[in-house]
């Protein structure tokens, strides 16, 4: 049986629905590609966005890290400075101390102790250049001060300036031992000044007395009615001070040339007292019976 044949205005109405159906579909697809577009770009804007926040924290954190760090080095510098500064004026104020007769002995000692914790302080802030040059410069200047600006025959202050300097200063001592003539000098210095002091009083020194037990010295008392006796006193145990203590850096040492420094300034100072009791007492071991010096 045949089938009817359909008009092409029968057959108009699917095929206009397909089209349709495919304009929808083509303008469905395009809204998605514009979204897609839109989407993509606001994410382009938002990275460029975040990319430009970033950079700008990170400018201004190195910014602030740059400022920080010109802070800093503006500060250790004023700090360096300071230090410094203190460091010069502890210097001039101790080697002063043989021209300003107020300045006392416990004023050295604490710019002495002051000078050597501001060095240490150097030292701390890795300023090792700095702690070098002022360490030698300082040790040099008072080993100097010791060896020609103090008078140890009318100075007993000053006497009593270098026994507690290479006391206090180690790098004092090791100078000291770097250099025998130097102590050399030094030593010859304490022998001149108890000569010196037995000269101006005659029978002062020959006369003392010591007393092991108690561990005393005693002056006739002829002497002690002298004007100036406890100023004589202190100066004659400001010298055995300070020659026990220079010595003493040469007491072991095995060199010849040290050797003979050693003997030599320990005959001389025993001479120069004139007193076995006492120097045997002073010189310990080291006593000889010197023949007293005529």
């Amino acid at each position: 049986m045949e089938q009817p044949n359909l008009s092409e205005s029968e057959q108009t109405p699917a095929s206009d629905m397909e089209s349709q159906k495919l304009v929808r579909e083509t303008q469905k697809l395009d809204l998605e590609i514009e979204g897609l577009r839109k989407k993509n770009r606001r994410d382009v804007i938002r990275l460029i966005t975040t990319m430009v926040t970033v950079a700008a924290l990170l400018f201004g954190l190195y910014k602030f890290y740059v400022e920080q760090q010109k802070e800093r080095f503006s500060r250790e510098a004023e700090q360096k400075l300071r230090l410094q500064n203190q460091m010069r004026a502890d210097i001039g104020e101790l080697l002063g101390f043989t021209k300003d007769k107020d300045q006392t002995i416990s004023r050295a000692l604490f710019l002495l102790e002051d000078f050597k914790a501001l060095l240490a302080l150097a030292q701390l802030n890795d300023e090792q250049r700095t702690f070098d040059s002022h360490r030698e410069t300082f040790t040099k200047s008072l080993v100097y001060l010791v060896l020609y600006d103090s008078d140890f025959e009318k100075g007993p202050r000053e006497v009593r300036l270098a026994a507690m300097l290479v006391e206090a200063c180690d790098d004092c001592k090791s100078y000291l031992m770097a250099h025998l003539d130097e102590l050399n000098q030094i030593l010859y210095k304490h022998v001149r000044a108890m000569r010196y002091l037995r000269d101006k009083n005659p029978g002062y020194l020959e006369d003392m007395k010591y007393y092991e037990p108690t561990n005393q010295y005693f002056v006739l008392a002829k002497y002690e009615k002298q004007d100036g006796e406890e100023r004589r006193f202190q100066h004659f145990i400001h010298i055995r001070n300070g020659f026990r203590a220079f010595i003493k850096l040469i007491a072991e040492d095995p060199r010849p040339d040290a050797g003979k420094i050693r003997s030599q300034n320990l005959r001389d100072f025993e001479a120069a007292l004139c007193n076995p009791e006492v120097a045997k007492q002073v010189l310990g071991n080291y006593f000889a019976n010197e023949p007293c010096e005529r």
